[in-house]
């Protein structure tokens, strides 16, 4: 299944909203927004699943680099733990994604056009 360039501006997009409703969640619940962190995964799985593995870890990925670079210049927290938390969680979430978005090709019979 090839992935085109709109496809993946709609995943970013989808992305982008679900991240900050789920920032301004956590934000809102306070000490508790801890407990919202388990959202991200379970956004870049739904996102895998959706959008495939091409624009899934890609919409999974881009909007944390995001946070992670606005935290970077709004705040004055340490720049090398923010880049080593960002850059990680990126990688964690966009390989769920990727993982979704895999078995979904396999499972609907999407040819591989990687061979």
């Amino acid at each position: 299944m090839r992935t085109d360039r709109r496809t993946i501006v709609v995943a970013l997009a989808c992305a982008a909203v679900a991240d900050l409703a789920i920032v301004l969640a956590s934000w809102q619940i306070g000490d508790q927004g801890a407990l919202a962190a388990p959202l991200f995964l379970l956004e870049a799985l739904v996102l895998g699943w959706v959008f495939g593995s091409v624009a899934g870890p890609i919409a999974a990925a881009v909007p944390v680099v995001v946070f992670a670079a606005v935290d970077l210049v709004s705040a004055d927290s340490d720049a090398s733990a923010v880049i080593a938390f960002g850059l990680a969680g990126a990688g964690i979430l966009a390989a769920a994604a990727w993982m979704v978005g895999v078995v979904r090709e396999r499972l609907r019979g999407t040819p591989d056009l990687r061979r």
